[in-house]
C-alpha cells in the first residue's frame, strides 16, 4: 500500500508540476512542501525506512543516492551464521560488490559499450547526470559508491515508541508556536530511542552534543544528563529550532542546521547564492554539505511521509500509549535512596520515567542536584511536599550511609574529609569527579560507605520518659527507635542543632507511638494491593473504586480521566 501511495504521488508530480515547483501534502504545513527536485532522494530514504531491513545492503551513489547500483539481501546468511561470522561475511560482500561496481564504472568511463544488463542499468540510472563518460570515472576516483543498510525494523520500532511522549512533545512545541511537523525530527535523529547515545557523544531523542545541550540549558553532570529527559530536552530543542529559524529565515535551512550548524548553513547559502534548499542540495557543482547534512532534510521529509501513512507502511503496528507522569522540581540535593524512601516508590517505579539519571545516581553514589525535575508516575505528584525539607546526612562514628553526601564546612579539606570517612583522598576525588584538591564551602561531596557495625540495642526510657545518650547515638536513630521525630526531640530538649553528647539526658515523647503503629498497619494494608490494576470484563470505575476502597474521584484524577468510560485491558493506577 505504501508503494502504491508513493507511485500515485509521483504520477501527480509528473503531470502537475514544472521544474523547481513543490508539492504540499494534505494536512501538512506549507513550510514543508516537497521540492520536485528532491523527490527521487526522498523516495530513496522512504525505501530505506520501509522496504529494506537490517540484513539488506543498498549500494548507491554517494552524491545522488537515488542512483542505486545494486541491492544485496543477506537474510539466509544472517540466520545460519554466528554474529562474528556474519560480520565478516558482510565486510566481504561489501568489498566484493563495491569492486564489481567500480570495475563496471571504469569500463564505462573508457567510453566502452555496456557488456551486460548490470552495466546497461548503470548507464540508464546515471543518464540524467552531465559530464559524459567522465562521470563514471569520477564515481570511481572519488569513491562515490556507498553502502546503506536498511532500517525497516528500526523505523517500525520508532513508530511504536513515539507514542510514549509524542503528544507531550507536540504540546511543548505548540507552546513555542512551532510547526507540528518539527516534532517528527526524532525519527531521523534517534529513532525515538530515549536512551540513545551516539559514537560522537550526542544523547537523547534530540541527540544534543554536550556543548549545544549546555548552551540551551541542559544539565550534564555525573548525576544527571538532561539530554536524555524527553521533556526537558524537548524544551531545549524547541529553543534551538526557534533561534535557528530566526537566524536563517527558512524551516528547511533551520532543520539542516540541526545537523550542520547555523554558521555552516549560512556559509552554504552564501556560496550557493540562494536559500532554496533543493538547489543547494542538488547543485551540480561543488557540494556545500557532506553526505549527512545533504540528506538531512530529505530524510526528514521521508520520515514525515512514512509517519503520516505508518499504518500502510507497517500494517498492524501498535503505537504505545501516551506515558502519563507528574514532574517534581527538587528544592534541595537528594540521593535517589532518599527520594525512594520519601515517595514510597521503588527504582523500578521511577526508572521508566527518568532516563536522565545516571547509574551512579541510581546507586545513590551521587546526589540528584537541586533544581532537577524528577518524573514520577501519574498521581504521585502530590507527594512533592515530602521533598521540601533538605536531606539530613548523618555522619556517625559507626558508618556513613552508602552514597550519602557530606556538605563541606569552613576549615574542611579533602584530606580531613577522607580521614573522617575512612577512605583515601584518591577515592574521594574519583567519587566526585574532582581533578584537583580544591573544594568550596557548601559543596556536597559523595562519601564512600565504611563497613557497618551490627545494629546496637537501644537502652529503655526511664520512668520519667528520658533517654541517656550513649556512644555512637544520633538523633535520627533515637527518634526512629522510639517512634517519634527529630523535631519533637529537639523541641522537648531545647536543641538548636542535631548535635548531642554522650551521657546527655533527653526527654523523649512517645505518646504518638500507638497512632504511628496504627498508621503503619494501614499503610502495610494499602501497600499489599497492586499499584496498577488491569480492567477486566464487567468492571466499571465505580466497582473498581469499591473493590480497592478508594474514592471514585481520586481514581479518575490519578488516571487523568475526564469521563467514566474504560475498556477491557486498560491499566489503571490505584491512588
Amino acid at each position: 500500500m505504501g508503494r502504491y501511495i508513493r507511485f500515485i504521488a509521483c504520477i501527480f508530480i509528473l503531470f502537475s508540476l514544472t521544474a523547481g515547483e513543490s508539492v504540499a501534502r494534505p494536512g501538512r504545513s506549507s513550510a514543508f512542501k516537497e521540492p520536485d527536485a528532491l523527490r527521487p532522494r526522498i523516495n530513496f530514504w522512504i525505501d530505506v525506512f520501509t522496504r529494506y531491513g537490517k540484513h539488506t545492503m543498498v549500494f548507491h551513489h554517494r552524491d545522488y543516492p537515488q542512483i542505486v547500483f545494486d541491492v544485496v539481501h543477506n537474510h539466509s546468511q544472517a540466520e545460519k551464521l554466528s554474529e562474528k561470522q556474519y560480520a565478516r561475511y558482510q565486510k566481504k560482500i561489501k568489498q566484493d560488490v563495491t569492486d564489481r561496481i567500480n570495475a563496471s564504472l571504469s569500463h564505462l568511463g573508457k567510453g566502452r559499450s555496456p557488456r551486460n544488463d548490470f552495466e546497461r542499468s548503470i548507464v540508464s540510472k546515471m543518464a540524467f547526470l552531465s559530464g559524459g563518460n567522465s562521470k563514471y570515472n569520477t564515481a570511481v576516483s572519488k569513491k562515490l559508491v556507498r553502502v546503506q543498510t536498511g532500517i525497516k525494523e528500526k523505523f517500525r520500532a520508532s513508530v511504536m515508541r513515539s507514542g510514549r511522549y509524542l503528544r507531550t512533545i507536540e504540546e511543548i512545541f505548540k507552546s513555542y508556536d512551532l510547526p507540528l511537523e518539527l516534532t517528527r525530527l526524532p525519527f531521523v535523529e534517534s529513532s525515538f530511542n530515549y536512551k540513545a547515545y551516539s559514537s560522537a557523544g550526542a544523547a537523547g531523542i534530540w541527540q544534543f552534543m554536550p556543548r549545544t545541550g549546555r548552551l540551551f540549558g541542559l544539565r550534564i553532570t555525573s548525576a544527571v544528563d538532561e539530554r536524555r529527559d524527553p521533556v526537558t530536552a524537548t524544551h531545549a530543542a524547541a529553543k534551538y529550532l526557534k533561534s535557528a529559524y530566526e537566524e536563517l529565515g527558512s524551516w528547511p535551512l533551520a532543520l539542516t542546521s540541526y545537523n550542520h550548524g547555523i554558521y555552516g548553513v549560512k556559509k552554504a547559502v552564501k556560496l550557493a547564492g540562494t536559500k532554496d534548499i533543493a538547489k543547494i542540495i542538488e547543485h551540480s557543482g561543488k557540494r556545500r554539505f557532506g553526505f549527512a547534512s545533504n540528506n538531512f532534510y530529505p530524510e526528514f521529509l521521508a520520515a514525515l511521509e512514512v509517519f503520516e501513512h505508518y499504518k500502510d507502511y507497517f500494517p498492524g503496528v501498535q503505537v504505545e500509549r501516551t506515558l502519563r507522569f507528574d514532574r517534581i522540581r527538587l528544592e534541595h540535593p537528594f540521593t535517589v535512596s532518599h527520594v525512594r524512601s520519601q515517595l514510597a516508590l521503588s527504582s523500578d517505579d521511577l526508572k521508566p520515567y527518568n532516563y536522565a539519571i545516571s547509574s551512579r545516581a541510581w546507586d545513590s553514589r551521587v546526589s540528584l542536584p537541586k533544581g532537577y525535575v524528577l518524573n514520577v508516575p501519574a498521581g504521585h505528584g502530590f507527594k512533592a511536599a515530602k521533598l521540601r525539607s533538605p536531606q539530613v546526612f548523618h555522619n556517625s562514628s559507626n558508618s556513613v550511609p552508602s552514597g550519602d553526601s557530606y556538605r563541606v564546612r569552613s576549615g574542611d579539606s579533602l584530606i580531613r574529609i577522607a580521614k573522617n570517612h575512612g577512605i583515601s583522598v584518591s577515592k574521594l576525588k574519583a567519587l566526585n569527579d574532582l581533578n584537583s584538591d580544591r573544594i568550596r564551602i557548601g559543596q556536597y561531596l559523595v562519601v564512600a560507605e565504611k563497613e557497618k557495625s551490627s545494629p546496637k540495642a537501644m537502652a529503655a526510657l526511664t520512668s520519667t520518659g528520658h533517654y541517656k545518650v550513649r556512644s555512637g547515638d544520633t538523633l535520627s536513630e533515637i527518634a526512629s527507635h522510639f517512634g517519634t521525630s527529630i523535631d519533637d526531640i529537639k523541641a522537648n530538649n531545647g536543641l538548636s542543632s542535631n548535635q548531642i553528647r554522650v551521657g546527655q539526658s533527653l526527654k523523649v515523647n512517645t505518646t504518638n507511638q500507638t497512632e504511628k503503629t496504627t498508621q503503619a498497619k494501614q499503610y502495610a494494608a494499602n501497600s499489599a494491593r497492586p499499584k496498577v490494576y488491569k480492567v477486566q470484563r464487567g468492571d466499571s470505575l465505580w466497582t473498581i473504586s469499591r473493590k480497592f476502597r478508594v474514592q471514585l474521584a481520586d481514581l479518575k484524577r490519578v488516571n487523568n480521566l475526564s469521563r467514566s468510560h474504560i475498556r477491557i485491558g486498560d491499566s489503571l493506577v490505584l491512588p
